[in-house]
């Protein structure tokens, strides 16, 4: 039951973010990709706050022990905010389907990274030909746009 739950809560972050694209695209002709995000995360920073404050306390109180655990978020957050600028700005060149279409083979490098990271191997037969379909779809797309 959970596992359903997690792939219907995929299919609506997919859409979510099919939305995001699509109107991020317009904003990005007539507003800078940072003021975008600015208010983005200032807006998130206190949706986050309403739906988080019961945890904030003691997970902040985790991270100020200074472990792998707080390593790993400072990481974490570094790498998420280049992401959300690279993918920003690559819509704001290209447009959000390229963009989207590309940056849809992000599955390649989770198996990757969870492989050096944490040494977790992720792959199986599924992953291994999806893959290979997503970067033969990146190439398709690439040629031909």
């Amino acid at each position: 039951m959970k596992s359903h739950i997690g792939l219907i809560c995929a299919i609506i972050a997919s859409m979510l973010w099919g939305m995001d694209y699509t109107i991020a695209e317009k904003l990005y002709k007539n507003l800078s990709i940072y003021t975008v995000s600015f208010y983005s995360c200032l807006i998130g920073l206190c949706v986050m706050y309403v739906l988080g404050n019961k945890t904030l306390g003691d997970d902040t109180l985790k991270l100020l022990e200074f472990n792998n655990l707080t390593w790993w978020f400072l990481l974490s957050i570094t790498i998420g905010i280049s992401a959300s600028i690279m993918i920003a700005k690559s819509i704001q060149l290209s447009n959000a389907t390229l963009a989207g279409l590309i940056e849809v083979s992000y599955p390649i490098f989770i198996v990757i990274f969870s492989y050096l990271f944490f040494k977790e191997m992720h792959m199986t037969k599924g992953i291994f030909i999806g893959s290979i379909l997503i970067f033969v779809g990146i190439v398709v797309v690439t040629k031909y746009s």
